[in-house]
């Protein structure tokens, strides 16, 4: 009987081991996902109580923004290899109507790339803008944005060099604001190149 449960012993600690892996790498793979998931339904949530806050017409134009996962709705852009989630929003020359006020910017930590260009919003920029840490592209030109700047903006420190501006007197704010905090940082660049549309 001592020889069988040795021998049993000896082939179900291979079997033991095996199944521990199994196991640690199922929940390694499968915990991405998870947070996937509800980082997804954390940026739809932010976009959905945004598109509410819009003006009416603008409701049929994000028509397919319905649901928990964002990554299908027309101008967003997911990430689906990585738990990166919404990487670019790009609702540029859509019609688009209302202010950014209830769109939670802080909701998309990994967002790259933001253009709203060529709308119709108004108000003033979020200071939240300066939370985007990832941000490389930014174009909110050819809108009716007004008010202070957020100083936040100069947060941006991934924005490329080609910043695109407005020739108004509120993009070219905007330009020599982040102008100014970069020539701080690095003396010696106190422009930054830009393709002045206009």
């Amino acid at each position: 009987m001592a020889l069988l449960k040795k021998h049993l012993s000896c082939l179900l600690w291979p079997l033991f081991i095996i199944l521990s892996i199994f196991t640690i790498t199922f929940s390694t793979t499968a915990a991405p996902h998870a947070t996937n998931t509800e980082k997804g339904a954390v940026e739809a949530a932010a976009l959905l109580t945004w598109k509410a806050s819009l003006s009416n017409h603008v409701q049929s134009l994000l028509s397919s923004w319905i649901g928990s996962s964002p990554c299908s709705w027309i101008g967003i852009f997911c990430d689906n290899t990585s738990s990166a989630g919404v990487y670019k929003i790009d609702l540029g020359s859509l019609g688009l109507s209302g202010t950014l006020d209830k769109l939670n910017i802080s909701s998309f930590p990994s967002l790259l790339s933001l253009n709203m260009r060529n709308n119709s919003l108004y108000g003033s920029i979020p200071s939240q803008i300066g939370g985007l840490s990832q941000l490389t592209f930014l174009d909110l030109s050819y809108n009716r944005l007004s008010g202070a700047i957020p100083s936040t903006i100069g947060l941006l420190k991934n924005l490329t060099l080609s910043v695109q501006v407005q020739t108004s007197a509120y993009f070219m704010a905007i330009r020599e604001q982040i102008c100014r905090i970069i020539s701080q940082f690095m003396p010696s660049a106190n422009t930054i190149p830009s393709r002045v549309q206009g």
